[in-house]
């Protein structure tokens, strides 16, 4: 029933969004044999029933601030007058935590006095917050109401708890369900009869039941009174929901405990939240981590091992290998961890892209069973016991380098922000081979003009070399013997120095000569090199 179609109905008064799950129809209340009413959280009276007035002698004032907590005219407990911020409703609010079995002496404005018994519930919103509570009390005086009309009062009261927009449920020292209502009922996935006699600490029920059970049996001991506890129930479709869980005792007179309201919570939004911002500062770690152990590696094979790490850390996998093309453009297993080597084997070269494929995007695979794979690659990874995995283009300046893969060993769905930062895993990784194949093979250029520097210095011939101006750019030792001058005497000085005089005439030819080879021997060298690197390096 919509709380507008409530407006102008007696005894009831339109409540704020969040107290909706308080509001029952009125036609509904007026059938309950026991007085009842309902306060918001600051303790405004929202409706309530004729007998509740009939009990109260009076008719309180809806929303009024002057009849906060409830509707007598005065009452007492333990034979104190009490005011109104200690009534049990009031405590109920402060709380959450329910009263049940109170006893009170009510006086009415006449001067007569009735003895009642007070049962309150707390009714929580989404977020755990209260919002407000429904008290049912009955008149006890004459001690007369029979174990069949209680019986009944506790049945209409669990139908007003039928509306409450959360899931309650009551629990034996056993941890047996009881009486489930209908919002527990769904969350779970299961009917009210289904649940109950079960165990809240069924392993087929729930996830992280230890802590939970230890502290129950403590509120069956009588050690606590209530706890609030968050853990994983397992639908019947066997998906799991995360549900906060408020355990309040019920007792006798004598405090020997008869049973447990537990009220549960969804909080799978929030968890799931949480999740995802621990995941992503954990990346965030993660990659400045990889980053700065990156500028260290000295060689590829350091370079792979790093991003392997990091690979299976940052991106919960289960498995990870590195993928690289080689001159012919087949794609070769680098590096790997977790994978058989008939597995390599029987995958090597496959992949979605050819190496001149441009900008490339992440391919997943949720579910390898539901895939599209060919059948023959699809029983190689379902050989491995690879359940899902995902394909991550390595590409530096345009050019595609190869591939990392992650495999995981159950279905895995793959978040838009997982696959974003694989993507930025991918691309420090192919900056580090970039730059460690450019280092290695600059190391290689230098090696060998080392090399050659040492063989000029150490032969017996003299070397001389000159630009293509003619000045002396070096002089070794058999040079120095054989001219008699040094080398700081001869370098920067012009060839002429060494020729004689009827030669002379010769060194301008021999210099044009000499241009024009260079341009030649630097062209062929740089497609040489270009070879050599390439070979070295695929």
């Amino acid at each position: 029933m919509r709380i507008e179609s409530l407006q102008g109905t007696e005894g009831f008064i339109r409540t704020p969004q969040d107290a909706v799950a308080l509001q029952i129809p009125p036609d509904f209340i007026e059938t309950l044999p026991i007085a009842i009413y309902a306060c918001d959280a600051q303790g405004r009276l929202l409706w309530f029933n004729k007998r509740a007035a009939d009990l109260w002698g009076r008719t309180p004032l809806l929303g009024s601030d002057s009849d906060l907590y409830c509707g007598s005219h005065r009452l007492y407990l333990d034979g104190r007058e009490i005011a109104r911020a200690e009534t049990p409703m009031a405590a109920v609010l402060r709380t959450g935590i329910p009263v049940r079995g109170v006893e009170g002496k009510l006086e009415r404005p006449d001067g007569t006095a009735i003895w009642v018994m007070v049962h309150i519930e707390p009714i929580e919103d989404e977020d755990g917050r209260v919002v407000g509570a429904i008290n049912c009390f009955h008149d006890v005086t004459d001690r007369r109401l029979s174990d069949e009309i209680i019986g009944q009062q506790e049945q209409r009261l669990a139908a007003t708890y039928q509306h409450a927009a959360i899931g309650i449920a009551e629990v034996n020292a056993k941890g047996e369900l009881g009486r489930v209502n209908g919002y527990l009922a769904d969350l779970l996935g299961y009917s009210a009869d289904e649940l109950v006699g079960r165990s809240v600490f069924d392993a087929t029920l729930a996830e992280n039941v230890d802590t939970d059970q230890r502290q129950f049996e403590r509120q069956v001991r009588g050690e606590i009174d209530s706890y609030r506890h968050e853990k994983r129930f397992i639908r019947k479709d066997g998906a799991r929901v995360w549900v906060a869980v408020t355990s309040s005792s019920v007792r006798d007179s004598e405090g020997r405990f008869l049973y447990a309201v537990r009220v549960q919570q969804d909080i799978t939004a929030r968890k799931k939240a949480e999740a995802a911002l621990v995941r992503h500062l954990e990346q965030q770690a993660a990659l400045y981590e990889f980053t700065d152990s990156l500028q260290r590696a000295a060689n590829l094979g350091e370079v792979r091992e790093i991003a392997l790490s990091t690979i299976i850390r940052a991106l919960g996998a289960d498995r990870a290998s590195i993928l690289f093309f080689d001159n012919t453009g087949f794609l070769r297993f680098a590096a790997s961890r977790g994978l058989s080597q008939a597995y390599r084997k029987a995958v090597e070269g496959h992949s979605p892209w050819s190496r001149d494929t441009r900008d490339p995007e992440p391919i997943a695979i949720a579910d390898v069973e539901q895939s599209g794979l060919p059948d023959d690659l699809k029983a190689a990874v379902r050989d491995e016991g690879i359940a899902a995995l995902a394909f991550i283009p390595i590409s530096v300046r345009g050019q595609l380098l190869g591939k990392f893969m992650t495999y995981y060993d159950h279905p895995h769905d793959f978040a838009e922000s997982e696959l974003r930062f694989a993507l930025t895993v991918a691309g420090q990784l192919g900056f580090a081979v970039d730059r460690v194949r450019l280092e290695t093979a600059r190391q290689t250029t230098e090696r060998a003009a080392n090399q050659l520097v040492a063989i000029v210095e150490s032969s017996h011939d003299a070397i001389i070399s000159k630009d293509l101006n003619g000045i002396i750019a070096s002089w070794n030792a058999s040079a120095e013997r054989l001219f008699g001058f040094t080398a700081d005497e001869a370098i920067g000085r012009h060839i002429t120095m060494i020729i004689p005089d009827d030669r002379l005439g010769e060194e301008p030819e021999i210099i044009r000569r000499s241009a024009a080879a260079k341009a030649s021997i630097t062209s062929k060298r740089c497609v040489a090199a270009r070879t050599a690197v390439s070979s070295i390096f695929p």
